[in-house]
């Protein structure tokens, strides 16, 4: 089967990131038939675009550039390691453009996929999670798969399931929120760090959080997107998501 890989923290951690571009960079181009230079690209499915962002490397300009590209597509998949808002759960700050100083560029992407009414797949929270948010300027729904298993998890256990919900675990223990995307301890202020979750609350009229892990198929048929989630190993979908 062709493979496509979103390249996350792991991938680069101690000089795994010229293994990653040496070795994993030449399968995708052999997945979508064109070169791949980097891990922002981007590439379509019939009408549909997908554009592919390297968390630990982004390129903004690139990615501005992606999305002009692909302005026409039916549906725009925003495809990544991480979160593009901070999750509720520890290392909150874990998602793109989540350090301090990239505060526009972050806000000038969600308001740009807001507008693409752009369907963002990614993980590293290590819960299935969806989130929609619907904004006068649009509307963007974002669903983060986890392939980690621990034990029992073959049925969900719901953490959190209804908007108003958004940011009780960062709210309980900010004291383990201090670690940045990089890896590195930046000891926030717990006042910045609930600033940054109201941030992200306006608009939320989706949120469910469960503690569960398997497997994911993805099915666009037509205006229509689903995912269905296989828990663990099951040859059955155990629960399915409408995304659009």
């Amino acid at each position: 089967l062709p493979s496509l890989t979103a390249c996350g923290n792991h991938d680069i951690l101690g000089g795994g990131d010229k293994a990653f571009d040496a070795y994993i960079l030449p399968i995708a181009a052999k997945a979508i038939g064109k070169p791949v230079t980097s891990a922002n690209f981007l590439f379509f499915q019939g009408p549909d675009a997908f554009i592919f962002v390297d968390f630990m490397r982004p390129d903004a300009a690139k990615i501005d550039a992606m999305l002009d590209a692909s302005a026409g597509a039916r549906h725009t998949f925003f495809v990544l390691h991480s979160p593009i808002g901070p999750s509720d759960g520890w290392g909150a700050y874990w998602f793109l453009f989540g350090k301090p100083a990239d505060a526009e560029r972050r806000r000038a992407l969600f308001a740009r996929l807001l507008k693409r009414r752009a369907i963002v797949l990614c993980g590293h929270i290590h819960r299935t999670q969806i989130r929609r948010w619907v904004r006068p300027e649009g509307e963007l729904v974002e669903f983060s798969a986890n392939s980690v298993w621990r034990p029992q998890e073959d049925k969900p256990k719901v953490l959190f399931d209804t908007p108003a919900r958004f940011g009780e675990y960062v709210k309980a223990h900010p004291a383990r929120m201090d670690e940045d995307h990089d890896g590195s301890l930046q000891k926030r202020t717990v006042p910045e760090l609930l600033a940054l979750v109201e941030e992200y609350r306006p608009g939320l009229v989706e949120y469910r959080q469960t503690q569960s892990a398997g497997h994911y198929m993805l099915r666009v048929s037509g205006a229509r997107v689903d995912i269905d989630f296989y828990a663990c190993d099951s040859l059955v979908p155990t629960e399915t998501y409408r995304l659009v």
